[in-house]
């Protein structure tokens, strides 16, 4: 018998070979086994490498065994599920009325086109696919342009029925394969937000050049603010819906579809100051749906929503960094009106001014370091339009301090300019809005009203303008107050 390593002869009825077998000998073994198994898990690793980057085009760990073989997965891009605070049911709406109406577990329900959706799912609503399934009446809802993205410059239909409402003249195949068509463009991510630096902009001179009808539908219409892709008109309005009260609720028009407002999902309060991050994932809004006046932020991948101020006070006039990623808003939590900060999260609650004064209204500075608020000095007759800084946190200067009533203000992207409204009479009344120069003080008022009263201007993301609501014929109506670009010398 012979050894099968070394081909020794062995000795009679013996297996071990006395030359192999040596205890120097096992341990060389062992050394090399070990090679050669790190050597099989780098080679599996670089080839596992280069088959994600082919195949799965490096996104391979979003994806289970189970979702292979079935050919689902979880988008990379998709928002975590927001698991405290009230919850939406899944359920179908209420006989006799689209309103979502609270139950005794503190849920409430969503709308018919989200029964069935899990978030992932191909189809789930996301704000980059604005629109909701629900037809306000009397609306005709806008044609099947919603199927770009918001990213790209229009907004998604994402589903059948939207196709099919939103085109009511087409036929079923063709709402379908439009629909399609908006799903597959749906999931492109929206851009960071990118702090506008003023230094790197060329200096130029505003005037008004303008006046364009936005939304004068029934109802109200007022707290408007246009989305980053320059077409999505997203605001307040308390148009009736059918049911037994018409409260204010949040709406979405594209400016470019022919069609009107669509309402984005009920609440069982009035919605007000609504606004969306950039990537139209989320909103963020006030509302009285609980004992008193709280900001929620809502999740359109989700469905769900969340309380951001809790319990304590009266929270209002939420406004969203340019990141998305922190909320402003007025309490009087702490005794009287005071400018506080929380993550859009719900985690790190500041308080950003306090003291006797009546601090309201903040708006982000485009570079997201800064605020700008309403400061009343003599109610309804003196106010003043502060500038402060977040990050870091100093002290409140003065951007607009004449014995007015200057209130409602919101800075230019580029920074160099601030819009905001002032009272002409000591009642509060005869509301005009005016642009002022920050570093020179020059300033001009917007006339295209007509003497009505004219509200909240909001800048559009590319500085042409501004949308704002004024009284109108009797009700509260949307416009684009134009600018007109002169170069200085």
């Amino acid at each position: 018998m012979y050894c099968f390593r070394c081909g020794h002869e062995l000795q009679p009825r013996s297996a071990v070979c006395p030359t192999c077998d040596t205890p120097q000998k096992r341990r060389q073994r062992h050394r090399q086994r070990l090679l050669l198994g790190l050597f099989i898990f780098l080679a599996g690793a670089f080839t596992g490498s280069i088959f994600d980057s082919i195949v799965f085009r490096g996104r391979l760990w979003d994806h289970s065994l189970i979702d292979l073989l079935t050919g689902g997965g979880r988008q990379a891009s998709e928002p975590a599920q927001i698991a405290s605070g009230p919850q939406w049911e899944t359920v179908s709406p209420p006989a006799g009325g689209s309103q979502a109406q609270p139950t005794g577990s503190g849920k409430g329900t969503v709308p018919p086109a989200t029964v069935g959706f899990k978030p992932g799912q191909p189809g789930a609503p996301s704000m980059a696919q604005l629109p909701s399934l629900e037809r306000p009446a009397g609306d005709a809802l806008a044609a099947a342009s919603f199927a770009q993205n918001v990213a790209t410059g229009a907004v998604a239909a994402g589903f059948d029925e939207v196709a099919a409402v939103m085109a009511p003249d087409a036929s079923p195949a063709t709402a379908s394969a439009e629909a399609a068509s908006a799903s597959e463009t749906a999931g492109a991510a929206m851009p960071a937000a990118v702090a506008v630096n003023p230094a790197d902009l060329p200096d130029a001179d505003l005037a008004p050049a303008g006046l364009e009808k936005l939304e004068t539908g029934a109802g109200n219409n007022y707290h408007g603010s246009l989305a980053a892709d320059g077409d999505s008109l997203i605001f307040s309005s308390n148009r009736p819906t059918g049911g037994a009260e018409s409260k204010y609720q949040c709406y979405f028009r594209s400016l470019k579809a022919k069609g009107g407002a669509v309402r984005l999902f009920p609440w069982p309060g009035n919605v007000w100051t609504p606004e969306s991050t950039r990537d139209g994932n989320r909103l963020v809004f006030s509302s009285d749906s609980e004992k008193s006046e709280q900001v929620f932020v809502f999740d359109r991948v989700t469905q769900q929503h969340r309380n951001l101020t809790g319990t304590s006070g009266k929270n209002m006039m939420p406004a969203l960094s340019p990141d998305g990623r922190r909320v402003v808003f007025t309490s009087n939590r702490g005794g009287s009106n005071d400018i506080w900060l929380v993550g859009i999260d719900g985690k790190g609650l500041t308080q950003l001014t306090s003291g006797p004064e009546d601090d309201r209204e903040p708006r982000w500075w485009p570079d997201g370091k800064a605020i700008v608020f309403t400061r009343i000095v003599q109610k309804m007759k003196v106010s003043h339009i502060m500038k402060l800084s977040v990050d870091p946190l100093g002290k409140p200067e003065s951007l607009v301090g004449d014995q007015s009533r200057n209130w409602l203000a919101d800075p230019s992207p580029d920074g160099r300019w601030i819009a905001y409204v002032r009272s002409k009479s000591n009642d509060g009344s005869d509301n005009e809005i005016r642009v002022r120069r920050i570093d020179s003080g020059k300033e001009f008022a917007i006339t295209a009203f007509g003497g009505a009263d004219a509200f909240r201007p909001v800048w559009t993301h590319d500085g042409g303008g501004f949308v704002a609501h004024a009284d109108r014929e009797g009700r509260k109506s949307l416009y684009l107050v134009t600018l007109k670009k002169t170069p200085l010398p």
